[in-house]
């Protein structure tokens, strides 16, 4: 499951030293590239990993998608309907969507499903408590849930300054990683398990370090995903 945590504020400051390590280069975007292309569940019993994008209304989570999209295709997309203008849910129906390579010749092993925004009351997002009843719908009676969790925090050109100016200040900004402490402590998700990406909105050409950004996110989900269902088939 991802959570998507939406940012405010308007200061910040710099610190030194990036407390996460990065390489801002073509290099880098085409190794992890390479990386997802050649990707297989270590389960052989699951043959596609499923990742759900919940989250507040307006948080990001259908422009997160056509973002991975976007740089998987290396171009512009609009596979999921996006709106950060009218302050509700434009997503109208759980949709899955699954991610064809570039050649267009096969899927990848993964694929998103985006819901309405979530909200607390009975407004245009599903409830809170609707998400459980998903999850209730594909598991076993009295199966307990433990699904790894991950947090997209979006938005960061909008809380930060110095990102806004330049992509590559993400680990050096003090407001990113006071907002990435408080989605920890707030929501039990360790930092290692929380990412910070800017979705691509106005853009009409794809951009490597906005692309960095979302890669290295997807990949750990995948790894992260991984992970789990390798642990269950030990487990079984």
């Amino acid at each position: 499951m991802m959570l998507l945590f939406k940012n405010r504020g308007n200061q910040d400051q710099e610190i030194a030293k990036p407390w996460r390590s990065i390489t801002w280069n073509d290099e880098e975007k085409q190794s992890h590239l390479s990386f997802l292309n050649q990707f297989q569940p270590g389960n052989s019993e699951v043959h596609s990993l499923k990742f759900l994008l919940t989250g507040p209304v307006g948080a990001g989570k259908s422009s997160f998608f056509n973002s991975v999209n976007n740089v998987l295709q290396d171009r512009i997309t609009t596979r999921a309907m996006a709106d950060s203008i009218s302050g509700s849910s434009f997503s109208i129906e759980c949709k899955e969507f699954k991610l064809k390579k570039k050649d267009g010749g096969s899927d990848y092993p993964f694929s998103f499903t985006d819901i309405k925004g979530l909200e607390n009351y009975n407004g245009e997002g599903v409830l809170i408590k609707d998400v459980v009843h998903i999850l209730e719908g594909h598991v076993k009676s009295g199966y307990k849930v433990r699904i790894p969790q991950v947090i997209i925090m979006t938005k960061v050109d909008q809380i930060c300054p110095l990102v806004k100016n330049n992509i590559e200040k993400i680990y050096t900004s003090k407001k990113i990683k006071e907002k990435m402490e408080e989605c920890s402590c707030t929501l039990g998700v360790p930092l290692t398990c929380i990412f910070p990406v800017k979705n691509y909105f106005e853009e009409d050409i794809t951009n490597t370090n906005m692309d960095i950004l979302i890669l290295k996110a997807l990949k750990q989900i995948v790894h992260f995903a991984n992970d789990y269902v390798v642990d269950k088939k030990d487990n079984d």
